[in-house]
């Protein structure tokens, strides 16, 4: 269904360049409603596109943005070395 991808974890560039005040986030979304994913759905079916996830819909665009504009604030830095799984409850970490 989705794309499978290779996640370097943000963790090695937070711990080597952190005190270089580099701040480093990962943010992993699943499926994120766009134009690839609305072939998808046209082709599939909207039931196949969400059948893996728990909460029924893929994420907007506009939540991503939203994720990644709160990563980016200053007062988030303790963020740093994180990964966001952004998936509506398809897998756990």
């Amino acid at each position: 269904m989705g794309r499978k991808r290779t996640l370097e974890p943000p963790n090695a560039p937070a711990q080597s360049f952190g005190r270089d005040g580099v701040i480093a986030v990962a943010i992993a979304p699943d499926w994120v409603r766009t134009a690839m994913a609305e072939e998808f759905i046209a082709k599939k079916g909207k039931a196949a596109a969400v059948a893996d996830i728990p909460v029924g819909e893929m994420a907007a665009a506009e939540e991503v943005a939203e994720l990644v504009a709160f990563a980016l604030k200053p007062s988030q830095a303790s963020l740093s070395g994180a990964t966001l799984d952004f998936n509506g409850a398809s897998y756990l970490r």
